[in-house]
């Protein structure tokens, strides 16, 4: 195909991608809250780019600039559902402590019912657990019933290593489950909330 102007817009489109992928990518390190502004900043740009409120010419500018409107009106959502504290963004209502070392979760496994959560910044599977498996509602009326305790590895530090390797964890996600000091479910991998129950009963 020759060159052209058709190619200039084929250039932009693929850069609003790459900068799409690097958000992605990104959202392995930051908070859910930071990739939901990157998403919304993107999409304003991107409404702004495609000159909305300009004069419509023809056709093809009426196509464009409702789409850059509908960008404006999406990326502005996001940002403001995120940054506004009553915003209707669900969260994990559940509260988890942290455990960081062996000493602490001999203690804390000693009495009742405890689920203890391997997980990591950068690991996608943990984000599905907290954002799927663990806000669903059978699963939090299940949860009234233990106490939630996370193990972040993110660090890979000497005492997460020795962690791991105590239940032979290779590395997140893994849910253990104790009851009165004996360990009696290992779960390794993403399960969903449906599959994630049949572990509790």
């Amino acid at each position: 195909p020759r060159a052209g102007s058709w190619m200039i817009n084929v250039n932009r489109i693929f850069g609003v991608i790459m900068l799409g992928v690097a958000i992605f990518m990104v959202s392995r390190i930051v908070s859910e809250e930071w990739v939901r502004v990157l998403w919304g900043v993107l999409a304003i740009g991107t409404g702004l780019y495609l000159n909305p409120f300009d004069k419509i010419l023809n056709y093809k500018d009426t196509i464009l600039k409702t789409i850059g409107v509908l960008l404006l009106i999406v990326g502005g959502s996001l940002i403001f559902k995120t940054l506004n504290p009553t915003g209707s963004v669900i969260k994990d209502k559940t509260e988890w402590q942290h455990i960081k070392n062996i000493k602490q979760l001999d203690e804390v496994v000693q009495n009742g019912k405890i689920i203890v959560d391997f997980t990591a910044k950068w690991c996608i599977a943990c984000k599905e657990y907290e954002d799927n498996t663990f806000n669903d509602s059978r699963v939090l009326e299940k949860f009234k019933n233990y106490k939630l305790y996370k193990i972040d590895v993110t660090e890979d530090s000497k005492d997460e290593k020795e962690l791991m390797k105590k239940f032979s964890i290779v590395g997140p996600p893994a849910i253990l489950i104790f009851e009165n000091g004996k360990l009696v479910q290992k779960i390794i991998g993403y399960k969903p909330p449906k599959e994630f129950l049949k572990f509790l009963k």
